[in-house]
């Protein structure tokens, strides 16, 4: 995206605002535990269609632990030792399975604990960006910039979904 990778995270940031209000207004309507499965099967009463519904969020859920193993096994991980990427991600998600199995308070204070991580890292990066800009050092421009050869739409699309 370039400069403008503020859009791409607008686009999120909207995306999840309405999700998140379409399941605020469906719980209320259904109080149980199971999530888009229970919703498509009391609005549509289609077994089949309920299987894939719940089918497609456990590959969404195998896709995300799988890039997250891969991304911490490889990029991350090799700028402090030098290990097989393969042979990390498989400990990786040994690691996540065992902290499940453990249990669900485990795992709760576990995300409570790597979400004040990241939270003090976004703040930090916040507060670096605002100082140099402040300074002098920044070119608040280059905000409005897009990569060189890439269409804004799709890049923006792209973007959001990765966020």
């Amino acid at each position: 995206m370039g400069g403008a990778i503020w859009a791409s995270f607008l686009l999120a940031i909207v995306l999840a605002f309405f999700t998140a209000v379409a399941y605020a207004e469906l719980v209320t309507k259904c109080p149980r535990a199971a999530g888009a499965a229970l919703y498509v099967n009391k609005a549509f009463g289609v077994p089949f269609v309920t299987f894939m519904v719940t089918f497609a969020v456990m590959c969404s859920g195998l896709g995300s632990a799988s890039t997250l193993a891969r991304a911490f096994g490889g990029d991350y991980l090799a700028e402090f030792v030098s290990v097989p990427t393969v042979l990390v991600a498989f400990a990786f998600l040994i690691v996540v399975a065992a902290i499940n199995a453990r249990g669900i308070g485990e795992s709760v204070k576990l995300n409570v604990g790597f979400t004040l991580i990241e939270l003090s890292g976004l703040v930090l990066v916040v507060v670096i960006g605002a100082a140099a800009l402040f300074d002098g050092l920044g070119d608040p421009g280059r905000a409005l910039e897009i990569k060189d050869g890439e269409a804004l739409l799709p890049a923006v699309m792209a973007g959001a979904g990765l966020a």
